[in-house]
């Protein structure tokens, strides 16, 4: 695995950033995890990251003759949570912070949903596991 620093640059928008990285595109399928760190350059411009990553972003490309093809995914999120940083919960919802940790997976009391996206039955291309197609 290969790791190499980009920074952002301000974007056409306002008050927009992005960054460019290079991903190498073989065979029919790359995926892959790029972080994103909280840093700055030194004196001699040299970056300079600061402690746990803050952001991760998947990707999972499908290829068709070297081009990105349909059935691929990419999704970022939340890595590193400052615990003083706590946005409330909505009433009757997990706390962000409690997601992902190692206290046991509380149990919601309640109605139960029947939608077949929550409760996991349909894949993400909303067809059910059982569907051939």
């Amino acid at each position: 695995s290969e790791s190499k620093a980009t920074t952002f640059v301000q974007a056409d928008i306002p008050d927009s950033w992005q960054a460019s990285v290079p991903i190498k595109l073989e065979g029919i399928k790359q995926s892959g995890l790029i972080y994103l760190y909280r840093g700055q350059r030194d004196k001699h411009g040299f970056i300079k990251t600061a402690g746990m990553p803050q952001i991760g972003i998947v990707y999972e490309l499908m290829l068709d003759d070297g081009k990105i093809a349909a059935g691929s995914d990419l999704w970022m999120g939340a890595i590193y949570f400052p615990e003083n940083v706590l946005p409330p919960a909505p009433p009757g919802m997990v706390p962000w912070n409690e997601w992902l940790d190692y206290h046991p997976i509380p149990v919601i009391t309640g109605e139960q949903t029947d939608d077949p996206d929550l409760l996991g039955i349909t894949a993400p291309d909303g067809t059910a596991p059982d569907d051939p197609d």
